[in-house]
């Protein structure tokens, strides 16, 4: 039994790495980390049952983005130029320089206070709408993955897996990342949370699609367990749908992969080349980024972003926590 033994301060550790076990469950009650919790928009239509079975991606012109794609108070998408800048771009318009001398961002998530945080250098940065800069955690390892829980503390994977409470800046661990020669090893990438909180879902560097209970207070419960399988390695992020899809493209395939709620069918929905390959995702905000498509940054085609019309809008928008309907 993975053991929690709760600490903090960044340079806690809570147990080793669980053992994996497998398990025969098939629970439909899936969700995904939101990245813009509760946009304000009126609900979108859609329907659970007419879901595609395939899909074709469009691209988004003037936008720019690497591994990370998130959207401001203002409507318009944020992501790392490739080179030197964090940039904002308007639907259809030229991306343009929003906060410049920055490097290597990796996914990029929104707060309701209209604040982004993003994870740079190993660094996890706070930036106000302004473009101010705010140093919350430093010494991860790989850092990658970033997921607001219904809580609003934020989950960090970077090899391994930590909860940050964005005020303080205390850190729980729960999986200890690997040391920086154990590239070996196993590396967790992102998490997601079912949609009514019951569940932390996981990808790494494995082929399993994995999850945690959780009780009412959000903390694992238990060992992980696969819940599906999705080919490849490098799972570079991980979103579900309101009607409990999941997301997750993958590197090695350069491939996006839709998972089924109960984690029975995988399908390849874009990708198998280098330049369509897409490192992380992002639903729209509305108004011209519809809320029923996903916006997928290209880090090998110049940083382009496409856009994949699936029909249904983030699992943010029907998640619920203790009943209620969740902020995140």
């Amino acid at each position: 039994m993975f053991l929690l033994l709760l600490a903090c301060n960044g340079g806690a550790v809570i147990g080793d790495l669980p053992e994996v076990e497998d398990t025969a469950d098939t629970a439909t009650d899936t969700g995904d980390t939101a990245d813009t919790g509760d946009t304000g928009q009126e609900p979108t239509d859609y329907d659970c049952e007419d879901i595609p079975s395939s899909y074709s991606s469009t691209p988004v012109s003037g936008a720019k983005a690497y591994h990370g794609i998130a959207f401001n108070a203002e409507g318009e998408l944020v992501g790392w130029d490739g080179r030197n800048a964090l940039v904002t771009a308007a639907y259809g318009e030229k991306a343009t320089p929003w906060v410049p001398g920055i490097q290597v961002v990796e996914q990029i998530v929104e707060h309701p206070s209209g604040d982004l945080f993003t994870l740079a250098f190993n660094e996890l940065l706070r930036l106000s709408p302004e473009g101010g800069q705010e140093r919350i955690l430093g010494g991860l390892f790989y850092a990658y993955g970033l997921t607001f829980a219904p809580d609003g503390q934020l989950w960090v994977a970077d090899g391994g897996l930590h909860r940050v409470d964005i005020e303080t800046g205390e850190m729980t661990t729960f999986i200890k990342a690997p040391k920086a020669d154990q590239w070996d090893a196993n590396l967790y990438r992102d998490v997601a949370f079912s949609l009514d909180s019951k569940r932390l879902y996981v990808v790494s560097l494995t082929t399993n699609l994995q999850y945690w209970d959780l009780d009412d207070d959000l903390n694992p419960v238990g060992d992980l367990k696969v819940h599906g399988q999705i080919p490849g390695q490098w799972k570079d992020g991980l979103m579900i749908d309101a009607c409990g899809y999941f997301w997750v493209p993958d590197y090695q395939r350069a491939s996006l992969y839709r998972v089924s709620p109960d984690g029975s069918e995988t399908i390849k929905a874009i990708g198998g080349s280098e330049q369509s390959y897409t490192h992380a995702l992002s639903w729209g905000a509305g108004g011209d980024w519809s809320q029923t498509a996903l916006y997928l940054p290209q880090p090998y085609n110049q940083s382009k972003v496409v856009e994949l019309d699936i029909g249904v809008p983030d699992g943010a928008s029907v998640r619920t926590w203790k009943g209620e309907k969740s902020r995140f």
